[in-house]
């Protein structure tokens, strides 16, 4: 694919003028802009510290369809790219104009990327795992399920206070909800509303109602103050669990706990919530993940 080729050779110049510039956070060195496909905003940074054949971690930062980029993530992408992983973290344009489906088709050939030039750049795609936080979770998730259909291994998913069941963020059930417009827009539903078969059209883009046997091991981290409600978090575990999945959570009950928690790295929720994400990585890397796990503070 010719975007691939084009972006290739982009981040090995950017990779040697990195090294030459030293352009870099300690042994991390970032490859910024590269574009994966037409969109304006549609370009990826990695992140990675020196070795061979890394593990790759494909991130989708949130932002409900209308904020942030993907620089709001850098600390989150370094600290884990610190662990030997090549963090992949993606941007993209707001999809509210694209819609869902165009959408995700357009995130994907960043799957696409990384497979195709796996053996350039030194990546062991047999350990490539899938992250996303808020609204990048279900970037995230719609991914996962797609390289399922596709046949492409994944390893793990990761999922940080995500909307992942549609129906649960109708005006019925999450009264607090300030995106309504541009989820109008994205989905072609009014989540103010939903018809009987409106609802089952948004069941058929959830993610928890797409989770089968062949889901990765899961990470999932939620609150009660979560932008996309608690009951996101609670559905997608159930929903895991149902299937047999092996599914790490991390849940936060403590009252003053912000919206937004774990993007702060001075709150000791979200110290906790890193660190535990740490382990799961290196559980689902080692291939010693063989039980659920539950951790709240």
């Amino acid at each position: 694919m010719g975007f691939n080729n084009v972006a290739l050779k982009n981040y090995m110049a950017f990779k040697e003028l990195a090294y030459n510039r030293n352009i870099s956070y300690g042994d991390v060195t970032v490859g910024k802009g590269l574009k994966y496909a037409d969109g304006k905003h549609d370009s990826f940074d990695i992140y990675r510290a020196p070795g061979n054949n890394q593990p790759v971690l494909i991130n989708f930062h949130g932002g409900v369809l209308a904020g942030r980029n993907r620089r709001s993530r850098k600390a989150f992408c370094i600290d884990l790219a610190k662990e030997g992983l090549c963090v992949i973290n993606v941007g993209y344009s707001h999809h509210a104009r694209l819609g869902v489906e165009k959408a995700i088709e357009n995130v994907y050939k960043i799957i696409d990327f990384v497979f195709n030039n796996a053996t350039a750049l030194s990546l062991d795609t047999d350990n490539v795992l899938i992250a996303g936080d808020e609204m990048g979770a279900y970037f995230a998730g719609r991914v996962v399920d797609k390289a399922i259909k596709n046949n492409v291994k994944i390893k793990g998913f990761i999922g940080l206070s995500g909307l992942y069941d549609l129906l649960r963020h109708t005006k019925e059930n999450n009264k607090f909800s300030t995106q309504f417009e541009l989820m109008k827009k994205f989905f072609n539903v009014d989540l103010r509303v939903v018809n009987q078969a409106q609802k089952q059209h948004l069941k058929e883009l959830s993610i928890t109602y797409q989770v089968t046997e062949d889901y990765p091991p899961t990470f999932i981290a939620h609150s009660e103050h979560d932008e996309f409600t608690p009951e996101q978090g609670n559905a997608i575990a159930k929903a895991l669990t149902n299937h047999g999945i092996l599914l790490w959570e991390f849940k936060v009950v403590e009252e003053r706990c912000p919206s937004n928690w774990h993007l702060n790295r001075s709150l000791p929720q979200a110290v906790a919530c890193m660190n535990y994400l740490r382990e799961f990585i290196k559980a689902v890397l080692s291939g010693n993940i063989n039980k659920n796990e539950y951790r709240e503070i």
